[in-house]
């Protein structure tokens, strides 16, 4: 029963530390996409009359001064790339919008954050990935060292259960066993049982 709690309580307390830590990052990937995106509207309202690739410029720019941090960015412009950059195996889909996590084949795992953004000319769909495959890794970490642990707790468990079985019935055995002489009539029996 105390391994079985222990089970429960361990289970609980990873589940939790995984949702709080997916939390945490999707906090920072909406806060990271919200600047972006905020850059690109700012763009858009300054300039006169922009279009894509005046967008995808800035998008650029600020990729390789480090100021994003995704490790993939898409803009597209209806079904048409107009700008990529980071991690090409992830998807482009544009059916969804909003937040969202995708999976790679390779393990990988990543927020996918996806808006429309409304322009003068065609609007476009910005797409950015947020790795978040630290917590995932994080997450399996925790669940080997438990099942780990779990194991060493069933087996210590189970041999301690064993030893004091051992303990508490050996005396009992022995009065068995006096009992079924002294029943064949060996009075002279004794059982030595010491307390």
């Amino acid at each position: 029963l105390l391994s079985l709690s222990f089970g429960i309580g361990g289970s609980l307390m990873i589940g939790s530390s995984f949702s709080s830590a997916l939390s945490q990052e999707k906090a920072a990937a909406e806060d990271s996409y919200r600047f972006l995106i905020r850059t690109i509207e700012m763009v858009n309202s300054i300039s006169t009359l922009p279009n894509t690739s005046d967008i995808a410029g800035i998008l650029k720019e600020m990729d390789s001064m480090g100021m994003t941090n995704f490790d993939a960015l898409r803009l597209l412009s209806g079904d048409e790339l107009a700008y990529t950059t980071g991690n090409t195996k992830l998807s482009s889909d544009t059916k969804n919008t909003g937040i969202s996590i995708e999976g790679t084949a390779d393990g990988k795992h990543y927020y996918k954050l996806s808006s429309v953004i409304g322009t003068e000319s065609t609007p476009l769909t910005f797409i950015a990935f947020y790795d978040i495959s630290d917590v995932f890794a994080m997450r399996s970490a925790q669940y080997k060292a438990y099942a780990l642990i779990f194991a060493a707790t069933i087996a210590v468990g189970a041999a301690l259960s064993y030893v004091i079985s051992k303990w508490l019935t050996t005396p009992l055995d022995k009065l068995t066993t006096a009992t079924k002489k002294l029943a064949e009539g060996e009075l002279s029996y004794r059982a030595d049982i010491k307390t």
